[in-house]
């Protein structure tokens, strides 16, 4: 229940809030703070602080301007510091993310009476790792050994790395430094970070002699003591992935505010997904080979492995034979060309002779499974006891890789299991498919992964987590939250809300509709209408952003600009997005026009309020791309289940890029500009109407 205490609590520091930063009180942040409260204060418990019943979760829409950091914050705090729960935000961008830390907390504590500490949580990559910076001073780590498997230089460090990294241990060991990469004072290529940082495989936990150093553990021991804790989505789902609490609260004990909530399905997709290398796994288990005869070297007692070690080079040459089967199977599958990218998905079943060849490959991947279980059990044991197999220093350099080989195998197994089983009738199936290395055409490369990120969700977060609060401005599909229930396996009845915009859209925002002759659909005649048309829209003094679909119409409209618009034009990956951003700035600024051309990481997340933006083109409506295997593969189950996966997926999913698109142009209460659409079907196809009226409601000028 929602004690009167509690209430008066939310209410005394919302109204605090307000008087001491001069915050004008808004009706969409009242009605977000009253729903958080009401449904997170609301949750039942038993004597041990369990939670009762399933309705724990809320889902919220707050566009821009409507304060959203702050409310979740002053009603979401008081509740789970009373119910002695974290309240962890977790964030899908950095700019949110450092927003919040060093802007909205900060100002929550400052101007209210509200007493908290809050904690940052990162991956273990992210910090120094005293361990191995010290081995690779020493040059005691085995660096042909570990480098392949670990992504950086079998090479011995230069003697500039190694001053490099003296600096790095002095500064570190005076306290000078955290050992946070991101707080260092010159910047280190991640080619040289690797080398002295960790991640799940080589970290040896609470065995390791540095522990009571460890900037991981400091900081993670910090945030355990933290009321709330900022981390980003990927942490979020790999401590997720790992059956919770292991790098964060445990769910049962936690209050998630999932900020940017539309990004977390595709990112759920995306950590649940997997693939193989057929080239690169014949390497890494010539590499594994190596790696364990050197190991073998290092025992006390060589006669405990030798049984294993003789059946080794055997087994691996099994696996290699069976991929190189595999190879001369899938290059004789339909190849258009030998470009790199060209995919071949596996639809509605794997051919059989897949099926045959996945069982062969995952029967002989458990076998050499048991060689590399045995090793990494004699190396934890030599941690564990003086007396092992090995001495503990070697122990401590080979942990990792026995770690990495027993867990990546898992997860090969893992694959080929996903090939062999049979998707249950009625939920969406898993897509399969088979590509061409982007880096080398001659590699292929065997993906899966769900179509849906709804199962994982329901399974390891809102059937676990004490309670979740759900929120973005951009939550809606035409109006609707359907999109994001199905998506993520939220309760149809779950309590949501699209609180109103401060903003004056109608006054402040104008839309222009050109009547267009072209059809995008015929790029090359939207892309010659679009070079004509452009200069007549634009205003050469003004702030102006467009944003493409497509990077090969982007480059051509570039290209073909009349002269004098190109000196003002600024284009996505011809330099950095900061670089391209500060640019753009310092000509506005200067009282100068500037030009961006964008792609979709543009649409989204920048922020350029006032008089650096009073223009956003967009180019055509956001339709994703047809060839996406696992949107393919989606639309499939759709259709055969009756549905239109136009309709069901693609509309809704373009809404969405759409309103994002437009939240370029108003970024305050004080803004104003205009929002041009170039794009003919707005207005001549049906669903364009839903479009429009999904927009925020700008006037309307149709050219």
């Amino acid at each position: 229940m929602l004690t009167d205490t509690l209430k008066k609590q939310i209410q005394h520091t919302y109204s605090e809030l307000l008087k001491n930063t001069g915050f004008k009180p808004r009706q969409g942040q009242k009605q977000m703070v009253a729903t958080i409260a009401r449904t997170v204060g609301g949750i039942g418990c038993d004597s041990k602080g369990k939670r009762l019943g399933e309705n724990h979760i809320c889902v919220i829409e707050a566009g821009t301007g409507t304060g959203k950091t702050l409310g979740y914050l002053v009603a979401g705090l008081p509740i789970a510091k009373a119910r002695n729960k974290k309240l962890l935000v977790a964030t899908a961008t950095v700019a949110l993310q450092e927003q919040i830390l060093n802007k909205d907390l900060p100002l929550l504590r400052e101007k209210t009476s509200a007493v908290f500490t809050y904690a940052l949580a990162k991956g273990r990559g992210r910090y120094l790792c005293p361990s191995n910076l010290y081995k690779t001073l020493d040059q005691q780590m085995d660096q042909s050994s570990m480098a392949d498997f670990f992504g950086y230089s079998s090479d011995q460090p230069s003697e500039y790395k190694l001053q490099r990294y003296r600096e790095l241990q002095e500064t570190f060991e005076a306290k000078d430094w955290d050992g946070d990469k991101d707080s260092l004072e010159r910047p280190l290529a991640d080619a040289d970070w690797r080398p002295i940082t960790s991640d799940h495989h080589r970290c040896l936990g609470r065995r390791c002699g540095f522990i009571k150093q460890c900037p991981f553990f400091l900081a993670r021991n910090e945030a355990e003591d933290a009321d709330i804790i900022i981390a980003n989505q990927d942490l979020l789902l790999a401590d997720l992935s790992l059956g919770g609490g292991m790098i964060l609260p445990a769910p049962e004990d936690t209050i998630y505010v999932i900020d940017e909530a539309h990004h977390l399905p595709d990112k759920t997709l995306q950590h649940f997904a997997g693939n193989l290398g057929v080239r690169q796994t014949r390497t890494w288990l010539d590499q594994a080979q190596k790696g364990l005869s050197k190991m073998f070297k290092d025992l006390a007692s060589p006669i405990t492995m030798q049984e294993r070690m003789q059946q080794l080079p055997g087994q691996v040459d099994l696996l290699r034979e069976g991929y190189q089967t595999l190879s001369d199977y899938l290059r004789t599958l339909g190849w258009q060309d030998s470009s790199p990218n060209e995919q071949i998905r596996f639809a509605p079943d794997v051919p059989e002779e897949l099926q045959q060849l996945s069982l062969d490959m995952k029967r002989r991947h458990e076998l050499i499974h048991k060689i590399f279980e045995r090793w990494h059990k004699i190396v934890e044991s030599s941690l564990e006891d003086d007396d092992g197999d090995m001495p503990r220093q070697q122990a401590e350099n080979w942990l990792p890789l026995t770690s990495m080989l027993v867990m990546r195998n898992q997860e090969i197994i893992g694959l080929w299991q996903g090939y062999l089983t049979k998707d249950p009738e009625g939920k969406p199936p898993m897509a399969r498919w088979v590509a061409r290395s982007e880096q080398d055409a001659d590699e292929l490369r065997l993906n899966i992964s769900p179509v849906s990120a709804a199962e994982n969700l329901r399974m390891t977060l809102w059937s676990q987590c004490f309670g979740a609060i759900l929120t973005s401005a951009t939550l809606t599909a035409l109006g609707k939250f359907d999109r994001l229930i199905k998506r993520s396996g939220l309760p149809w009845e779950v309590p949501s809300m699209a609180v109103p915009s401060p903003f004056d859209y109608a006054v402040n925002g104008e839309l222009v509709l050109p009547r267009m002759q072209s059809e995008p659909s015929r790029p090359e005649e939207h892309t010659k209408e679009i070079v004509q048309i452009l200069p007549k829209l634009l205003d050469d003094k003004e702030a102006t952003l467009m944003l493409f679909s497509s990077r090969r119409q982007m480059e051509q409209v570039a290209e073909q600009l009349p002269a004098d618009w190109k000196d003002l034009l600024l284009v996505q990956g011809n330099t950095s997005k900061a670089e391209l951003l500060k640019k753009h700035r310092d000509r506005i600024d200067q009282g100068k026009g500037s030009l961006i051309f964008g792609l979709a990481s543009f649409a989204e997340g920048i922020d350029l309020a006032g008089n650096y933006l009073s223009h956003v083109v967009i180019a055509k409506i956001p339709f994703a791309v047809p060839d996406d295997p696992v949107g393919a593969t989606l639309a499939d189950w759709i259709s055969s289940n009756g549905g239109k996966p136009f309709f069901d997926i693609a509309l809704p999913d373009a809404s969405v890029k759409l309103i994002q698109a437009s939240g370029r142009l108003l970024r305050s209460e004080e803004d104003t500009g205009r929002i041009t659409m170039l794009d003919r079907r707005l207005t001549s196809k049906a669903y364009g109407k839903q479009l429009l009226n999904s927009l925020p409601p700008f006037k309307r000028t149709v050219l």
